[in-house]
Order: structure tokens, then sequence, then C-alpha cells
């Protein structure tokens, strides 16, 4: 059985509280227990709280359309912002400024707003993303190809 021993870990600089993440989304341990993939914990959970008449009205737009869900995108996004240093997220990096200071809760809450603004979603769906890809860095020590 995994310890559920609390444990902060750092990334390139960016700081991630497991304790914190813990305590907010107590539905984490079951990652932590491995009863869940972090990927399907958090693929169930945009089906669950994303509200169905936004997944018909995106699919309607452009049905030929290719489109990643809203958790592959969010992946995608959040890897882009914290892990490269493509220029194309240097305005969200600004708002989170200097990442060594940078606690676990501000990047959680900042980057679940512009997600939310991206995806056209609720933040009430990109919060526990976020906070699922975050946990998902910090279990894999760091490593941040684990989004891709």
């Amino acid at each position: 059985m995994t310890s559920l021993n609390p444990q902060c870990f750092s990334t390139d600089g960016i700081k991630i509280d497991t304790r914190y993440l813990l305590s907010h989304f107590p539905a984490l341990i079951q990652i932590r227990r491995k009863q869940r993939t972090w990927s399907d914990f958090g693929s169930s959970l945009i089906r669950e709280l994303q509200n169905p008449t936004h997944a018909n009205r995106s699919r309607n737009k452009n049905p030929e359309a290719e489109e990643l869900s809203e958790w592959e995108m969010a992946k995608q996004l959040i890897y882009g912002v914290l892990a490269t240093h493509d220029s194309q997220y240097d305005g969200i990096r600004r708002r989170l400024g200097n990442f060594k200071t940078l606690s676990t809760a501000s990047i959680l809450s900042v980057l679940s707003i512009w997600l939310a603004g991206v995806l056209g979603v609720s933040v009430t769906v990109t919060k526990p993303m976020v906070a699922v890809i975050l946990f998902a860095v910090a279990e894999a020590a760091g490593d941040w190809n684990v989004l891709v």
C-alpha cells in the first residue's frame, strides 16, 4: 500500500505541495492509493462535471474537425505553460510571476481561471483538472513529460 505521507516536490523552481492538493481535493487519495490512474481520473472528472449542452455545442460547430477532449487540451496547455519556453504562453507566465515563490494555491487558482477562459468551460471543471495535473507531476517526481 502506498504511503499517504504528504510531500512537497520542486520541479524546475515550481513547488507542488501535495498536502495542499489532497486537503482540497480528497478524491486524489484514490490516485495515491493506485485505485485509479491520474489520467483515467482526469478523464472521468471532465465527463462528470462538464455540462452536456456545452459538449454538444462545441461538437456541432465543426463536426468534421478532430477535436481533442477538454482533458487532453488541458494537459497540453498546462505542459506548454509550465514545462516549455513557448512564447505563446508568456502572458500567463507573467500572471503567474516568479515560480520559485509561487504557492500551489496560487498556481492552481491562476491556471484554473486561465484554463476556463481558454477551454470555455466553468472554473468548477478546470480547478479539479489542474489539481489532478499538478498532482500527477508531483507523483511522477516532477517529470512534466507525464502530461504528454
